[in-house]
């Protein structure tokens, strides 16, 4: 429960079209504020006071992204994600980072179970999930160094897994409660 899996994933050149219109442009987005207000952690500060001087959180207690519509691309980008993860696939963030963004610490503890995030960036080694180590006792930096990327790992009150992100390119996130 305290590690992350990563798959790196080829798209079908027509996917990523359909994606890189998420990036070039504002029409799928949400209303942000009302979105990222809903969104506040408090956890922010229980990490802190866990994890002491082994992390530096120097961004504010908001998150800095927008919430966009996938309905253009979840079909397609379900039908990939089922080729590495089995089981069903509901629907539990759809997050568009813009350059710089970031999601602060938290552990998504309310909804346990098994996540996955689809990531897809502009620039590839400009972004960045992080997550905390418990049985170690140390925060993983995992770059996004692919263009698009799976990221699977379990959520659950006794083992909370930490985690954030940082951007300072265009992310697309899209993640997924896997039953």
């Amino acid at each position: 429960n305290y590690v992350m899996e990563k798959t790196l994933v080829e798209l079908p050149l027509d996917l990523k079209k359909k994606l890189n219109v998420f990036l070039n442009t504002s029409k799928y987005i949400i209303n942000s504020a009302v979105a990222i207000e809903k969104e506040k952690r408090t956890s922010t500060v229980d990490l802190h006071n866990i994890l002491k001087e082994q992390i530096n959180i120097n961004k504010s207690v908001n998150n800095k992204l927008h919430y966009v519509h996938v309905k253009p691309v979840y079909n397609d980008i379900c039908n990939i994600i089922k080729k590495y993860i089995q089981g069903e696939l509901k629907l539990s963030g759809n997050n568009l980072y813009p350059n710089p963004g970031w999601m602060n610490w938290h552990t998504n503890n309310n909804y346990p179970g098994t996540r996955c995030y689809f990531t897809y960036v502009k620039d590839i080694n400009k972004s960045c999930f992080k997550y905390y180590n418990l049985k170690e006792k140390k925060v993983i930096t995992d770059v996004d160094n692919s263009e698009c990327i799976l990221r699977k790992f379990v959520v659950n009150e006794d083992n909370p897994f930490w985690h954030c992100v940082e951007s300072n390119t265009t992310r697309l996130s899209i993640g997924f409660h896997v039953t």
